[in-house]
């Protein structure tokens, strides 16, 4: 893989650890959202539109990470 393929494979792989760290924190504030008696539907309902928003780009990323695995594996079998 060339080295400009590595730093965006690096990228990637930060980017979905931050989106995964992200989604978590988000779900754990909409629980505690959901149990507050002074949270408004609309509140909750951005929350988990955020959440939702969130979750689509992380399988992005996701889809990209795996991307990049196959084709070092691809080019691992032809070197080896």
């Amino acid at each position: 893989m060339s080295i400009i393929l590595q730093r965006h494979h690096a990228i990637v792989i930060k980017t979905v650890s931050a989106y995964r760290s992200s989604l978590q924190e988000i779900e754990a504030d909409l629980r505690v959202r959901a149990m507050s008696n002074d949270a408004s539907l609309q509140e909750l309902a951005l929350l988990r539109r955020l959440k939702d928003e969130m979750a689509n780009i992380l399988r992005s990323y996701e889809n990209l990470e795996e991307a990049f695995k196959a084709l070092v594996q691809n080019n691992t079998i032809r070197s080896g």
